[in-house]
């Protein structure tokens, strides 16, 4: 697919997983010839330099924690194999002073990780002597060089960097070690905890006398328990009374009055059904069913509301619009309403070139080909709900383009 967009932007990033074959392809910058590349830091120097993801380099800070000053070995083979304590003390960055070498004295500086092998020195050329090396040093916080080149530390804590093991105390750390314990790590004191046996010997020492009464939980009276309970007649007047007073009922005797008068108060809803059934609307419609149960539409008429259907009537309820017709129940759709095609155009290069569609929308889809049907990429822009730009980096000639909905 070929591509004549005069630019594009991208805010990510782009990523070739292979190198390029070609001389037009895009490449990466390992296989740039000559392009400075670091792909790995040597092992000898890697104590004290270092290479990030981007190719940056950064060199450790060199802090000389001490300096050896050896009067008696007369080559560094001799000093590593004779002092092989004092040489293996040695870090990174630290210094040697061989005061009696032969051939003058000389000086080094520990370039690997410590002073076992010789591989891990570097030579300083110079003719310092040993008081001179140690007038050229000075302490730092807490760090104090005496005149023979010993170095002693008399800080405190704020003067030492806090390690991975042993850590300072903060309010932040012992607020989470806090909240990491419970009771369970807490010895009980003068505050006792709580355990079941201690609530029942508590409460075996209490009565109703001791406990509050709540205002939903109340405690048994008379009063009270007269005052719950009532008299409510059940279909025979009011003959039953009740007074919550003395909690006494009181029974009056039924009579034919009474039940004449209570009769006549009465609706069907209190009398059952016998024979003679009651109306219902289900009844009335299971009647109305039975009558219409040989019938169809064809035995109703129509009316001039709801009429029965037909393939007529429904053609004629439908119709059509912009660019759809509709005729015997058949719709057509013409294209040009929502496609718009512009064949052998030309296009100048980094020149945009106007289109118009009539669509009736803005943003519309754009596709350009070339005279063989290859779809290629140019830039588009929407310009209106009539007409829109198409630019190509390249001229072109005989291009087919195509705007649709």
């Amino acid at each position: 697919m070929e591509n004549y967009s005069p630019a594009y932007n991208f805010n990510g990033v782009v990523s070739a997983a292979n190198a390029p074959s070609a001389d037009a392809h895009l490449v990466r910058m390992t296989d740039v010839s000559g392009l400075s590349y670091i792909s790995s830091i040597d092992a000898s120097s890697s104590g004290f330099i270092s290479v990030d993801a981007e190719g940056a380099i950064s060199i450790n800070s060199l802090l000389i924690s001490d300096v050896e000053v050896d009067t008696t070995q007369t080559s560094l083979a001799n000093f590593i194999s004779n002092e092989a304590v004092a040489a293996a003390a040695l870090k990174t960055g630290d210094i040697l002073v061989l005061t009696n070498a032969t051939g003058g004295s000389e000086t080094w500086i520990i370039s690997g990780t410590n002073g076992s092998l010789s591989g891990n020195y570097t030579k300083i050329d110079s003719n310092m002597t040993a008081a001179e090396i140690v007038a050229k040093l000075s302490g730092g916080t807490g760090i104090n060089i005496a005149v023979d080149g010993t170095i002693s530390f008399n800080g405190d804590t704020d003067d030492v960097a806090e390690g991975s093991t042993n850590l300072y105390w903060t309010q932040a750390r012992f607020n989470s070690a806090l909240t990491a314990k419970s009771t369970s790590d807490l010895s009980e004191g003068t505050n006792l905890y709580y355990t079941s046996a201690r609530f029942d010997t508590a409460f075996g020492g209490k009565t109703t006398a001791n406990l509050s009464e709540h205002a939903t939980a109340l405690y048994y009276t008379n009063a009270r328990a007269r005052g719950s309970v009532s008299a409510t007649a059940s279909g025979a007047g009011s003959d039953i009374s009740y007074n919550n007073s003395t909690g006494v009922f009181s029974v009056t005797t039924y009579k034919t009055a009474d039940f004449n008068t209570d009769f006549s108060a009465q609706y069907t809803t209190n009398l059952s059904e016998g024979t003679n059934l009651y109306y219902t609307e289900a009844r009335a419609d299971a009647r109305v069913d039975a009558g219409f149960t040989a019938k169809d539409t064809d035995s109703l008429s129509e009316g001039s509301v709801n009429l029965y259907y037909s393939d007529v009537r429904a053609r004629a309820a439908i119709s059509g619009n912009s660019g759809v017709t509709v005729s015997s129940g058949v719709a057509s759709l013409d294209v040009s309403y929502i496609r718009t095609e512009f064949s052998t155009q030309s296009l100048v290069a980094n020149t945009a070139k106007t289109l118009t569609h009539n669509l009736g929308e803005k943003f519309v889809h754009v596709s350009v080909y070339d005279s063989n049907g290859n779809k290629i990429e140019v830039d588009i822009k929407c310009t209106s709900t009539s007409e829109c730009t198409v630019t190509s980096y390249e001229s072109l000639s005989n291009v087919e383009i195509i705007c649709s909905l």
